[in-house]
């Protein structure tokens, strides 16, 4: 797949341990600068910050999730208290996804894009499609 395009691409997994492979992969086969992390969230472990760092992956999606789904702040404090993180992991090129659960958390979701961007300048966006996922029409 590398050879036909050279495009960035993702590595995402649900399991860290499968990411972090994937990155050192990324890395022994001169791939790292082409890898968008997907994702850093306040779940992350100190393991796969190390390994971003490790093997030199430039860019990396923040995730601002939070059990508090309501409020666009908690989503800005998600970036006041990651992306500190990830620079330090070597990742200069955030992403910010302020993630959507469902209909109601629209609203804040865009709010904080607009608030997010507005203060840090970083790239923002939601995937609002996650929102109609969640309907049992």
């Amino acid at each position: 797949m590398a050879g036909i395009t050279d495009r960035p691409f993702l590595i995402d997994s649900a399991s860290p341990a499968v990411k972090i492979a994937a990155i050192d992969y990324a890395k022994e086969t001169g791939l790292e600068k082409r890898i968008i992390y997907n994702s850093i969230s306040v779940e992350t472990k100190e393991d796969e910050f190390l390994a971003l760092k490790r093997n030199g992956i430039e860019a990396g999606i923040l995730l601002t999730y939070t059990k508090d789904l309501m409020r666009s702040r908690a989503r800005e404090e998600m970036v006041e208290i990651l992306a500190p993180k990830m620079e330090e992991a070597g990742i200069t090129k955030i992403l910010v996804d302020t993630f959507v659960m469902d209909v109601p958390c629209l609203t804040p979701s865009n709010k904080a894009t607009l608030e997010i961007k507005s203060h840090t300048g970083l790239p923002c966006g939601t995937a609002a499609h996650n929102a109609i996922s969640t309907w049992n029409g």
